[in-house]
């Protein structure tokens, strides 16, 4: 696969090249987000250094649970349905 070339019509045919400003804007927004990923990726590892993850289980399987009891599965799950749609809709 080739190197992708902002503005090039050859990756997308819709798109127009990029005027110089575009490309500027550009480079200084992956420039912040750059800037932005080590610091987003500390809160994250924080975030779940600080997690009750069997507080968590509890509170989720609570949810299932509720869930079975009280919302039983249907007959069909409608995956079924779906493939026998795509197989017949889908290539058209």
């Amino acid at each position: 696969m080739g190197k992708l070339v902002l503005g090039n019509p050859i990756n997308n045919a819709y798109a127009s090249p990029m005027t110089v400003i575009e490309k500027e804007a550009l480079r200084a927004h992956v420039a912040r987000w750059e800037r932005a990923a080590p610091v987003l990726q500390q809160v994250r590892d924080a975030d779940i250094r600080a997690a009750d993850t069997a507080q968590s289980m509890r509170i989720f399987s609570g949810s299932a649970t509720w869930a079975v009891t009280h919302r039983p599965a249907g007959p069909s799950s409608g995956l079924v349905e779906q493939q026998r749609w795509w197989s017949n809709n889908g290539g058209s």
